[in-house]
């Protein structure tokens, strides 16, 4: 039981995920996620931009949808700038 399947409730497609494809690997039922769900690899650690990048660019039209319930918005910029280069990384600065 988690928090996710207490917001889908059998209902499919009202939870909208947006980065991080690992919720993917999590929650493997077909069709799981709503279908303008925009999951990107995340397995690239020296990518501190795409991910992110993605993300915001599918916000705006995700805000447009009236058909969810929950919103997962997951950057990875900051993790993966903490596992290249820590927290003195230059490449922190931007995030």
């Amino acid at each position: 039981d988690t928090w996710v399947d207490q917001v889908r409730q059998g209902k499919r497609h009202n939870v909208l995920l947006l980065g991080d494809d690992t919720w993917q690997r999590v929650f493997t039922q077909p069709d799981y996620f709503h279908p303008a769900s925009v999951p990107v690899e995340s397995m690239f650690v020296t990518d501190t931009v795409f991910v992110d990048t993605k993300v915001t660019d599918a916000l705006e039209a995700s805000f447009a949808l009236d058909d969810w319930r929950a919103l997962i918005v997951h950057y990875l910029g900051v993790d993966h700038v903490g596992h290249c280069g820590g927290v003195a990384s230059p490449l922190l600065i931007p995030k």
